[in-house]
């Protein structure tokens, strides 16, 4: 088989990018049609739309919500003739994204994340780690309790209580 050349590569690419372009124009009302009727139904309560659009290769929606909402958005996509081309979202699955096709249109991306969030255990962990506490002592007691001769200190406190002029205290 001959390679082509340069010049039919880049002819061929530029035939595709013309049908590209034609089948967006044909479906220009189509997509339109399906993108109100999505903004229509995803409404914040300030009135904000709470999808993102983008037009690159694809149509494609970005929307994060519920379970609910991710079963709203499918139900208009395929109301509105597209089916589903790539695999549906697997239970517990936070992100999902998919493919819609329909004949004659440019495909429909739709990219859902969940805005539920739960704390779920995955596993046990087991951690050493050191234990504190926290001990308030007298160092004078101390000394006295370690050894049973009294330290100087002591001996010096001892001698001024016995050899005050006014007498023992007690």
């Amino acid at each position: 088989m001959v390679k082509p050349t340069l010049r039919e590569q880049l002819q061929q690419r530029l035939k595709d990018a013309q049908d590209q372009l034609a089948a967006w124009d044909a479906a220009e009302p189509l997509i339109r049609d399906l993108r109100f009727q999505i903004m229509d139904a995803f409404k914040d309560e300030e009135g904000k739309d709470r999808c993102d659009f983008d037009f690159s290769n694809a149509f494609d929606i970005q929307l994060a919500g519920t379970a609910e909402d991710l079963t709203k958005i499918v139900r208009i996509i395929r109301r509105n003739g597209w089916e589903l081309t790539s695999s549906r979202p697997r239970a517990g699955d936070t992100v999902w994204g998919a493919y819609f096709a329909k004949p004659g249109c440019p495909k429909v991306w739709l990219y859902f994340s969940s805005t539920v969030c739960k704390r779920v255990k995955v596993g046990t962990r087991m951690v050493e780690e050191d234990v504190y506490e926290i001990r308030c002592t007298d160092q004078l007691s101390d000394a006295a309790v370690e050894s049973s001769e009294p330290t100087p200190r002591q001996e010096k406190v001892v001698d001024e209580i016995l050899n005050s002029s006014e007498g023992a205290p007690f």
